[in-house]
C-alpha cells in the first residue's frame, strides 16, 4: 500500500533565529503522487520531475545513493 503525497512549489527561507518557513507559490496548481515503500529514491525523483514538467534528470555521474 502506498502513501499519498502533495507536491507544492514554493520557497524555503531561514530566519535569523534559525527557524525555516515555506512560502507556497499561490498560483501553482498542486499535484499529488502515491508513493510505495518499494519505490526507489531515483524513481521517486523521476516521477516528481515528470509531474512538474522538469524533464528527465541527468545525474552526469552523480551518485544519488550517497547523498
Amino acid at each position: 500500500m502506498g502513501r499519498l503525497f502533495l507536491l507544492l512549489q514554493g520557497l524555503w527561507t531561514k530566519a535569523d533565529n534559525g527557524v525555516w518557513s515555506f512560502e507556497e507559490i499561490p498560483d501553482y496548481q498542486r499535484e499529488s503522487l502515491i508513493i510505495n515503500r518499494t519505490d526507489s529514491f531515483e524513481g521517486l525523483i523521476e516521477r516528481i520531475r515528470i509531474t512538474l514538467n522538469l524533464g528527465i534528470f541527468d545525474a552526469g555521474g552523480f551518485d544519488l545513493s550517497t547523498t
